[in-house]
């Protein structure tokens, strides 16, 4: 069984242990915060990232509590983690954050926005060829279906028919003499 009473300087190791344990903390909230900023993830992804925090965050608390005084929970434990998280968080955890927003500021104007850009265009240009070779697939299609000529001029068609194809005859010039009621186009 452990001593209830422990001497004074241990339990300023346990705090200093808390401390850096706390800053740890700090540390792994603002990743998952930075994370947050840039990749903007949706509700429910935020909720069960935000439940594996928690449980790390406890499980780092049991270690911190067992490594500093053999697990039995005192008070200047929480203190010190306390204590810790809140160094980081009002120290580099501001520092962080401002960082993590000026990155994502000029990611969106340097490669997210030319990009997005780019998709939108090519999104309609694909749009814009898709319809046409639709329309080309259509047309092609329909004239599948048709004969290379009107059942009526096929030739094969008029097998017992003997009448010709009269032809209108346009009267020749002579000497290069316009003829009457004919002009030159």
């Amino acid at each position: 069984m452990t001593e209830l009473n422990l001497p004074l300087e241990e339990q300023l190791h346990g705090f200093l242990i808390a401390v850096a344990a706390g800053v740890l903390l700090g540390a792994l909230y603002d990743a998952v915060r930075v994370y947050r900023i840039l990749m903007r993830p949706p509700k429910r992804q935020v909720f069960f990232l935000d439940t594996a925090v928690l449980v790390l965050c406890s499980f780092l608390t049991f270690l911190t509590a067992l490594a500093s005084c053999s697990g039995v929970l005192r008070f200047y434990l929480f203190l010190g983690e306390g204590l810790g998280w809140c160094l980081y968080a009002f120290t580099l955890g501001k520092i962080t954050v401002r960082l993590a927003s000026a990155v994502l500021w000029v990611l969106e104007r340097l490669l997210f926005r030319p990009v997005r850009c780019l998709a939108a265009s090519g999104k309609a240009l694909l749009i814009r060829l898709s319809g046409k070779a639709k329309a080309f697939l259509k047309k092609i299609l329909k004239q599948r279906k048709k004969a290379l000529k009107p059942p009526g001029k096929v030739v094969y068609n008029r097998s017992g028919s003997s009448r010709k194809i009269k032809r209108k005859r346009i009267p020749a010039r002579k000497d290069g003499a316009e003829l009457a009621g004919h002009t030159e186009p």
